[in-house]
């Protein structure tokens, strides 16, 4: 009986673990393309880069299901889709977000703060990091 439920609680996790990594990847893919095309990139290159990142799961193997990056990716190709049409808001609380679930999305932090700076003017701008902060 102990095997059992060992078993069934096995199960159940790599069921979650499969739902999740299924839906990040969803989720990253749909916000990338949507960015690429967005960015009016050929046809091509939004088809290169879906079966790129359709396969990355694969290309990472079993590190994927011990490591939690995938959630933040997520997060920081809905902020990069978002800030690509300028909003800064938005884009900001989901840059946020990303960074804090992970750190390494601080990076593009610089970048979009620079990128709404210009664009923008500085009081979105300044409105957009109080999103983001906040």
């Amino acid at each position: 009986m102990v095997g059992t439920v060992s078993a069934a609680r096995h199960d159940g996790r790599r069921a979650f673990a499969l739902t999740a990594v299924a839906f990040t990847v969803g989720v990253a893919l749909g916000a990338a393309l949507a960015t690429l095309a967005r960015l009016q990139v050929q046809p091509l290159r939004i088809w290169s880069a879906a079966a790129l990142i359709g396969c990355s799961p694969a290309l990472v193997g079993p590190i994927l299901f011990e490591r939690f990056d995938a959630w933040p990716a997520a997060l920081l190709s809905v902020s990069l889709f978002l800030l690509t049409v300028e909003r800064w808001s938005s884009g900001a609380v989901f840059l946020a977000l990303s960074v804090a679930t992970k750190l390494y999305p601080i990076v593009v932090v610089p970048i979009a703060a620079g990128r709404a700076l210009v664009a923008a003017g500085s009081r979105r701008s300044t409105r957009a990091a109080a999103a983001g902060v906040g």
